[in-house]
């Protein structure tokens, strides 16, 4: 479960078996990505570390207990707005 902010977001197995999801992921876009990697770096879930990607993004990447990967970005520009 993933409270967005605007709701939660809840991701499960359409049977209710944990299975590994394929073919799909999700990212969100979070208000400080710098912060929540702060936070998260240590986690044994981490795929990708905290990353600049081409397109101006800092992002990062996990994986849930089902396979599930979730990405969360910021915009690389809003850091230097908040300088």
């Amino acid at each position: 479960m993933f409270n967005t902010g605007a709701g939660i977001l809840e991701l499960n197995s359409p049977d209710g078996e944990h299975k590994p999801l394929q073919g799909a992921n999700a990212s969100f876009e979070v208000a400080d990505v710098w912060t929540l990697w702060d936070k998260l770096k240590d986690h044994p879930n981490i795929v990708k570390p905290l990353t600049l990607r081409p397109w101006g993004d800092m992002s990062f990447r996990i994986v849930d207990p089902e396979g599930f990967q979730i990405s969360f970005f910021t915009p690389a520009k809003r850091k230097k707005e908040t300088l």
